[in-house]
């Protein structure tokens, strides 16, 4: 966890929805406070089996598969009236916010990145997927403009182009 570049911080649930999380923060560059657990010994090993139920295997990625709403190349497609599961084979750059509170998405971007500016919303889970994690190609989530995940984010390889004024916002309700 590097919180030494950029103005990153985190913050309770009432300071962002009040706007008071960069007076308010828990962590910041240069004090990192104990909302951040960084190298936990009981971080789950299979991600995929911690979130979604089924091993990091193929037979795994294929009852995923069976599960999903849709198997896509890319975001284009996904809006407000999207829900469920969506598998995204590449990068997602959504068009439009996807989700809602009340009907969220789980987008699992497989081998791919996500790319989100001006302001673009996603409500619901977003688990960015390295399948072949041993190889040297590596995907990112490039995020700005005020760009918000609602609900998680999730990722099971290294992430390192988070910048600009992005907020992956914790909801229950998504």
């Amino acid at each position: 966890v590097d919180l030494s570049n950029g103005s990153g911080t985190t913050c309770g649930q009432q300071e962002w929805a009040n706007g008071t999380c960069s007076s308010s923060p828990y962590s910041e560059p240069g004090n990192i406070e104990s909302d951040i657990l960084a190298n936990d010994p009981g971080f789950p090993d299979d991600l995929m089996q911690y979130v979604f139920g089924v091993e990091d295997s193929p037979a795994g990625m294929t009852t995923l598969e069976q599960r999903a709403n849709a198997i896509l190349t890319n975001c284009d497609s996904l809006n407000t009236s999207s829900h469920g599961l969506y598998i995204i084979d590449g990068t997602c750059n959504p068009k439009s916010i996807v989700g809602s509170r009340a009907k969220p998405v789980i987008l699992l971007i497989r081998d791919g990145d996500l790319v989100m500016n001006g302001n673009l919303q996603i409500f619901g889970i977003v688990f960015s997927y390295d399948s072949h994690p041993d190889d040297a190609t590596t995907y990112d989530l490039k995020m700005s403009g005020g760009a918000t995940v609602w609900g998680s984010l999730i990722s099971n390889h290294e992430v390192g182009n988070a910048n600009g004024t992005y907020n992956a916002v914790f909801d229950a309700e998504a």
